[in-house]
C-alpha cells in the first residue's frame, strides 16, 4: 500500500501514522506540546525524538490491540502508558444489560470490548437506526468510564514540561481521543468553535488513509453484510461534537439551553474535573493554570 501524501498544518508529515496531528492548545501555553492520532504501529523511535515526543497514553482496550494487530508500543526514550478509556471489568461485574446504547458501549475487557465481534453487529445497527444518539451515549460513556485515564493524563499534563510532548491515540484518533481532548482544551479555555473544528478535522486525517481505515473492518462479516452503520461511525461531522457539548453544559451546569456559552462550558469542565474525575480544587487551578500559560 503506497504511503499517502503528507497533509498540511495542523496534521503532523507523518503520513504513516493515522490521523496525526496538534491539539490547538494556547499559543502561550505552557504546558507539553499535546499530539492526538490513531494507532501509532508505525510511529518510528526518530519521529518520537524529531516531535519531542515523551510521553504516550494508549486508550485503547486490550482487545482492540488483538483485534487490529498493534499491541503497545514501544519506544526507546518514551514512556508509553496503556490507559483505556472504558472499563477493563467483566460482563458478569457490570450492570449493564448490554441491549441499551449505554450497555453497548459500557464494557471493555479481553474477551467483550467495545468492538469485539459478538457486539459489533449491535453496534453497528445502533449507528445506522439512530447515528447521533449512538455517539451522544458513546460519549456520554467515555466521559464516566475515562474518568481514572483523564485524571491520569491531566496530572501527567501538570508535571511535564513545556519542551516534552504527549502523544494520545486510540484507533482512529477520533472518539476515545477526542472526548478526552476536548476536556483538556475546555481546561483550557479554548473556543467550543476551536474544539468543534478540531474534532472535525479527523474527517480528513481518516480519509488520508481510507483503504486502511476500512480494511480493518473487513476482519468483521457484519460490516462486510450491512457498512452502514460502521460507516455513520467513521463520521466526524462538526454538529455531532457541537451536540455533545451542548449535552455536556447541560449537564455539568444545570444549563436548560441548548445554545453553547464559553464561559457555562468553562465553568461546566470545572465541575466535571472536581466531581467526577476526582481533581482536587488545587489539581484544576494547577492544569488550567498551565495550560491557559499562566
Amino acid at each position: 500500500m503506497a504511503i499517502p501524501t503528507p497533509l498540511s498544518d495542523p496534521f503532523l508529515p507523518l503520513p504513516h501514522v493515522l490521523n496525526i496531528r496538534r491539539v490547538p492548545l494556547p499559543t502561550s501555553s505552557t504546558s507539553p506540546q499535546l499530539i492526538r492520532s490513531g494507532e501509532i504501529l508505525q510511529l518510528t523511535s526518530s519521529d518520537a525524538q524529531k516531535y519531542k515526543i515523551r510521553t504516550i497514553f494508549d486508550l485503547r482496550s486490550k482487545g482492540d490491540m488483538e483485534r487490529y494487530g498493534s499491541p503497545l508500543k514501544v519506544i526507546d526514550g518514551v514512556d508509553v502508558e496503556w490507559a483505556p478509556m472504558l472499563s477493563e471489568k467483566r460482563a458478569d461485574e457490570t450492570k449493564e444489560d448490554g441491549k441499551s446504547a449505554e450497555g453497548l458501549f459500557g464494557r471493555d475487557n479481553d474477551r467483550d470490548h467495545m468492538y469485539a465481534p459478538s457486539r459489533t453487529r449491535a453496534i453497528f445497527a445502533a449507528y445506522k437506526a439512530d447515528p447521533m444518539g449512538s455517539f451522544m451515549s458513546m460519549y456520554t460513556t467515555l466521559l464516566k468510564g475515562g474518568k481514572d485515564t483523564i485524571a491520569k493524563v491531566l496530572r501527567r499534563i501538570i508535571r511535564t514540561e513545556k519542551d516534552e510532548a504527549i502523544l494520545l491515540h486510540c484507533n482512529a484518533g477520533k472518539d476515545r481521543t477526542g472526548v478526552l481532548v476536548a476536556v483538556i482544551l475546555l481546561l483550557a479555555e479554548v473556543p467550543s468553535s476551536t474544539i468543534i473544528n478540531d474534532y472535525a478535522l479527523s474527517k480528513i486525517g481518516l480519509e488520508q488513509q481510507w483503504d486502511r481505515v476500512i480494511s480493518s473492518f473487513m476482519v468483521d462479516p457484519s460490516f462486510v453484510e450491512d457498512p452502514t452503520g460502521a460507516l455513520e461511525m467513521l463520521t466526524s461531522r462538526p454538529e455531532t461534537f457541537r451536540a455533545f457539548l451542548s449535552a455536556f453544559q447541560r449537564t455539568y451546569q444545570d444549563s436548560l439551553t441548548t445554545e453553547l456559552d464559553d464561559t457555562t462550558l468553562f465553568a461546566a469542565v470545572e465541575v466535571y474535573a472536581r466531581d467526577v474525575v476526582g481533581l482536587t480544587t488545587e489539581e484544576v487551578f494547577a492544569v488550567k493554570s498551565k495550560l491557559k500559560g499562566e
